[in-house]
């Protein structure tokens, strides 16, 4: 098989792409499931550790800090209506 051949000898050039294309959406599928498995995993693992100890005790000191700020922008209202939503569901 020649490599070097052109455009022109290519009789029907969508065969090749949608097996690229196929291969491609394939790959990124797998990918995108195993990062959702692992964000999903580290989410699980931040709610049980703030269920535990009511602040973050493990886990990487950005995470620590993002919650923080997230923490700060919520006032009083809003704090208790989340606490109010979780007694009820208890």
């Amino acid at each position: 098989m020649d490599a070097t051949r052109t455009l022109d000898s290519v009789s029907n050039p969508y065969a090749p792409l949608s097996l690229v294309a196929l291969t491609t959406f394939m790959l990124v599928s797998i990918f995108l499931g195993m990062f959702d498995e692992a964000v999903i995993a580290l989410m699980t693992c931040f709610c049980a550790d703030m269920d535990i100890n009511g602040k973050p005790k493990w886990g990487p000191e950005s995470l620590h800090k993002a919650i923080e700020k997230i923490e700060d922008t919520i006032d009083d209202d809003d704090l208790a209506d989340v606490k109010k939503v979780a007694a009820a569901k208890k």
